[in-house]
């Protein structure tokens, strides 16, 4: 936090006007963070091939996906197949947030466009 200037503000337009802990799109700039969106852009973060993987995809649907994939979930009942199609699209979503982070702090450089990333609790 002392590289960037993270900020709490008050943003109105939302569910409520609240206060909000924001990053400055700058923070993608740190030697660190831009290795960390590279590896969004170019790795695989999940594996098919890894045990602690695959039974994630279990875990999480069983947690947050529709009835049907969550009682599928719950009784250990996808196919395998289905398993690495979970994990392929898991992959898939990893590397749109690289472009995004990518992208933003692309506009940033660009046009010395100020923007700051929202951090939001579910």
């Amino acid at each position: 936090m002392e590289k960037v200037d993270a900020k709490v503000k008050r943003i109105k337009g939302l569910d409520e006007e609240e206060y909000y802990f924001c990053w400055p799109v700058n923070v993608i700039g740190l030697k660190d963070v831009m290795a960390e969106v590279e590896k969004l852009l170019n790795e695989e973060m999940f594996s098919k091939n890894d045990p602690e993987d695959r039974e994630m995809v279990f875990e999480w649907l069983e947690k947050f996906s529709d009835s049907f994939f969550k009682e599928r979930a719950r009784t250990k009942s996808l196919t395998s197949d289905e398993v690495d199609e979970w994990i392929e699209r898991w992959n898939k979503h990893m590397e749109r947030w690289g472009k995004f982070f990518k992208g933003a702090y692309d506009i940033h450089r660009k046009y010395n466009a100020e923007m700051w990333f929202l951090v939001v609790s579910a």
